[in-house]
């Protein structure tokens, strides 16, 4: 579970990517969560490197989950952590 945590980095980076993955967009999740855009873009990005995959597929207009990340959504708000 240790390393789960580690790939993970911050716990906060899970709020975000719940945020981001329920409202389909980076900058609605950022007003959600009364936060710089980047910030979650950065947070989104951390997951993303420790975990070694990609976690959203983009547009100029929403965000995708990819397949992995539906599994891990599910987990995710099944309060797997």
């Amino acid at each position: 579970m240790q390393e789960l945590w580690k790939q993970l980095g911050s716990p906060r980076n899970l709020v975000v990517f719940e945020a981001a993955a329920r409202l389909q967009s980076f900058t609605r999740a950022a007003q959600e969560l009364n936060v710089q855009q980047p910030a979650v873009s950065v947070a989104i990005r951390r997951l993303e490197e420790g975990l070694g995959t990609p976690l959203f597929l983009t547009s100029d207009l929403f965000v995708d989950l990819t397949g992995f990340l539906v599994c891990f959504q599910v987990w995710l708000l099944r309060g797997a952590l």
